[in-house]
């Protein structure tokens, strides 16, 4: 069966599935009901099959890929993202490790105890006995 553009294959009683292409959009629609797609596992590429968007290995991960480099997979304890991750708010529970450096431009609340191993702080606080403000920079350096 051969379909010109603009012309819509549908499925169902009342239409619930349409398969519809014109000259620049191919789509699956599903009104009425939740679609299903099923197979051992499932890949998402570019057209003509040169990259590679999403990868659904069954009971296995899920990987995100961006310009067919791989950018994020789940795993068996949480998800791996590779490359910078940018956030307005992260909340995180439970150990967490940092590896590298890091940059933190606002304030940390830490509540609980923290441990810090070669940690040098420089903070700078301003002195409001004498007008006007004197700001002090304390640098101290442990090991």
């Amino acid at each position: 069966i051969t379909f010109l553009d603009n012309a819509k294959a549908k499925f169902g009683d009342g239409g619930d599935l349409t398969l519809y292409h014109d000259s620049n959009i191919s789509r699956v629609q599903s009104d009425n009901k939740p679609l299903y797609i099923k197979g051992a596992g499932i890949n998402f590429y570019k057209g003509g099959g040169s990259e590679l968007f999403a990868k659904f290995v069954d009971d296995q991960q899920v990987e995100l890929y961006h310009n067919n480099s791989k950018r994020f997979e789940t795993t068996g304890y949480g998800a791996t993202i590779t490359g910078t991750t940018g956030t307005n708010q992260l909340q995180v529970a439970g150990v967490s490790t940092f590896v590298g450096p890091m940059d933190i431009e606002d304030s940390i609340d830490v509540d609980g105890q923290t441990q810090l191993d070669a940690v040098k702080l420089e903070v700078l606080t301003a002195c409001q006995e004498v007008p006007p403000p004197i700001y002090v920079l304390i640098s101290v350096m442990a090991t």
